[in-house]
């Protein structure tokens, strides 16, 4: 199994960062799994699972992702992801 190239703390700082309608800093356990597989396997089945999962206040993680320059009908790459929440973090 290949794993992402990007540095982990990275990820870790960017999942942390996420926060829900509520405010809420705080991602499930199983929403973070999610986000991450679509961040260290770029698929269409994970981006699919994930693409629907709130990563600020006002956005979902597809959103984000369009937001910070992706063509809407692509997979994004792991550092596209990355970026998109970074993006969404004040």
């Amino acid at each position: 199994m290949e794993t992402t190239t990007l540095p982990l703390h990275r990820i870790a700082n960017a999942l942390d960062g996420c926060f829900n309608l509520t405010e809420e800093r705080i991602l499930s356990s199983e929403t973070r799994a999610m986000v991450f597989k679509a961040i260290d396997q770029p698929s269409v089945e994970n981006w699919l699972n994930a693409r629907s999962i709130i990563v600020s206040r006002s956005m979902t993680l597809w959103q984000a992702v369009i937001a910070a320059g992706a063509h809407p009908k692509d997979i994004p790459t792991g550092l596209q992801i990355i970026e998109a929440i970074e993006w969404t973090q004040p």
